[in-house]
């Protein structure tokens, strides 16, 4: 049964979620496909990945789906020649965490015809993304997994960054009926148990040590 609201709309998605990007281990395209197969929103992460490999990622996924997908990139490790990619792939979304991207990255690729979205763990680096045209706000809380900012548990952050930009954030790792109930558009969430066929990371980090973290 598919799940309407405002997001899938937006996204032309039969379902309100998007796959995390996972880092350093969502660097393949099986997992980001089947969530799109799925009809929710896959992601591939992108990492320290050299910009030509990013090219292929991109062109590997496009040749499996035609349902967006995201393109997660660490800020910290997106150099010029990676936007440059993206502006020249013109991948439906691109995604940043660890670090807000910047006024000049976001309006290239507007300019490009991607969505920007950018992970947030407080309300100061919401307001900041929002004014500078973000399109969409993923807030983190402080008990997710992997590379974490936020600074508060996700049902009080979620709330706290909305009602400080009056903007609609994307987030929740606890429960999709809170996030339904309240209007935001979806969670953003990685179930593990579809890791080992559709993902590269290992074995040993399954459940919700590093940058997977396990939801029910």
């Amino acid at each position: 049964m598919a799940i309407r609201n405002r997001f899938t709309q937006a996204y032309n998605v039969q379902h309100p979620f998007v796959v995390a990007g996972l880092g350093l281990v969502g660097m393949t395209p099986e997992l980001a496909v089947a969530a799109c197969e799925a009809g929710a929103i896959g992601s591939v992460g992108i990492g320290a990945m050299p910009p030509p490999a990013m090219r292929q990622l991109i062109q590997a996924v496009r040749a499996q789906t035609s349902a967006p997908f995201n393109v997660n990139m660490l800020t910290l490790f997106a150099m010029p020649e990676h936007i440059d990619v993206c502006v020249a792939a013109q991948p439906p979304i691109v995604s940043f965490h660890w670090g807000h991207p910047g006024r000049s990255t976001i309006e290239r690729l507007h300019a490009a015809g991607c969505e920007v979205w950018e992970q947030v763990g407080s309300t100061e680096a919401a307001q900041l993304a929002a004014s500078d045209g973000i399109d969409v706000l993923v807030a983190q809380g402080s008990e997710a997994g992997g590379h974490n900012y936020g600074q508060l548990p996700t049902f009080v952050q979620v709330p706290t960054i909305v009602d400080a930009v009056a903007y609609p954030g994307a987030g929740g790792r606890r429960g999709l009926g809170p996030d339904v109930a309240s209007g935001r558009p979806g969670p953003q969430r990685l179930n593990t148990t579809s890791l080992p066929r559709h993902s590269n990371v290992m074995s040993g980090r399954r459940r919700g040590s590093g940058s997977a973290q396990h939801v029910d």
